[in-house]
């Protein structure tokens, strides 16, 4: 138990830089702009995503994103998605079960704040889910 709040107080510590962007990623066998996210100054967050600390600007994100639906499991094929982040600002990239145009009438509450969609899912998971990445602060 010990641990655990070492480790979550080393995340506060770890997400707490004015200068970069902070993005967890969800996802297998992931990429940031091209290479291992170990490259970059990285932690492993809470449930084993990555956290990687960025330069604010257009980058490249490469992962393989999983869930579960029911009894069904959901994986997508290896994605690419150019993000646009900014200094200051902490961004949760992964797989959920939202719609975009949940989204976009959610818009309002600050939960709902998006930068990027990609709708993923076939057959009858067609247009149930995306690929987002949402805006944390």
């Amino acid at each position: 138990m010990f641990g655990i709040g070492k480790k979550k107080a080393k995340l506060k510590d770890f997400i707490n830089d004015e200068t970069k962007a902070v993005i967890h990623i969800y996802g297998d066998k992931v990429k940031v702009d091209g290479k291992d996210p170990s490259e970059f100054d990285m932690i492993k967050g809470e449930y084993g995503q990555a956290v990687v600390k960025l330069d604010a600007g257009v980058h490249s994100i490469e992962a393989i994103h999983r869930t579960t639906e029911g009894k069904t499991n959901i994986k997508t094929p290896r994605i690419t998605s150019e993000l646009t982040l900014e200094a200051n600002h902490e961004y949760s990239f992964g797989i959920h079960k939202y719609s975009k145009e949940y989204l976009d009438n959610n818009s309002h509450d600050s939960a709902y704040q998006y930068i990027y969609y990609c709708p993923v899912g076939e057959g009858k998971y067609e247009g149930r889910f995306g690929i987002i990445c949402f805006i944390e602060r």
